[in-house]
């Protein structure tokens, strides 16, 4: 499987999750008594560290009802390549690691007194 159709294979995981989220019984309880409660989707790029907000964002049944079909989203990538993400996509590219000649956490071993 390819990273893009991996990555995509992901986006359309977190749509379903949160399209299932809000078909609970305790997601429509709370939106039937007027209780505020947004649900959102989100994923973390391990490859770059991004946080992408994929939607739906869902706030009542009635939004939740008026999505399209997931067969639609499927076909349709969620999130186009803003200028912003470009941005940071290439300030992340720019970062060299840096070599660390052991551990950044390790102490010098302590000498017991005797």
């Amino acid at each position: 499987m390819g990273t893009d159709h991996f990555h995509r294979l992901c986006e359309v995981n977190v749509e379903m999750q949160v399209r299932r989220l809000a078909a609970t019984p305790i997601v429509e309880n709370a939106w039937a008594r007027g209780r505020v409660l947004h649900l959102h989707g989100w994923l973390y790029g391990m490859d770059d560290g991004l946080i992408r907000d994929l939607g739906p964002h869902l706030s009542s049944r009635e939004e939740r009802d008026t999505l399209p079909s997931i067969d639609d989203r499927v076909r349709h990538p969620v999130e186009p390549r803003s200028a912003l993400r470009r941005q940071a996509e290439a300030a992340f590219a720019a970062t060299e690691p840096v070599e660390v000649a052991s551990s950044p956490c390790s102490m010098p071993p302590i000498d017991k007194p005797r």
